[in-house]
């Protein structure tokens, strides 16, 4: 085998390599293809509401149980997705700050725990920010 023949090769091996194009350029309209289809208005309002009605029956299910003591009329939901229970009323009683939910629905005339001063309400970051690092 000479020297030069080994260069001759490779050359000939790349040359065939960038001439080739073994898979075609895609393009939108064969991308497009490959997506999922399209959710109407209709299909995403649909699957909200299942998402509302799921998420009420787990609220209900944890009332029954007794790991939801929520302080305001229609009990949130904020609760039921961040800690898996609910202890808003309590805490109120206690002085202490409730959920987020919670103290937008006290501030929107929607507290249920008698004798409670809505503008004592104050949500859980309400509470980090006095002292805290913003200062309030």
């Amino acid at each position: 085998m000479s020297p030069g023949g080994g260069v001759a090769r490779r050359a000939a091996v790349l040359l065939c390599w960038f001439g080739c194009d073994p898979l075609p350029t895609p393009t939108l309209e064969h991308a497009a293809r490959d997506l999922p289809p399209a959710h109407t208005a209709d299909d995403l309002e649909a699957r909200r509401r299942a998402v509302v009605a799921e998420l009420r029956a787990v609220v209900d299910a944890l009332t029954a149980e007794g790991a939801y003591r929520c302080c305001i009329r229609v009990a949130c939901t904020w609760c039921a997705t961040h800690t898996g229970g609910c202890a808003c009323h309590d805490g109120l009683l206690r002085g202490e700050p409730v959920c987020e939910e919670c103290a937008l629905m006290w501030d929107k005339g929607q507290g249920s725990v008698p004798g409670v001063d809505p503008c004592a309400v104050r949500s859980f970051l309400e509470a980090g920010r006095v002292g805290g690092r913003c200062g309030g």
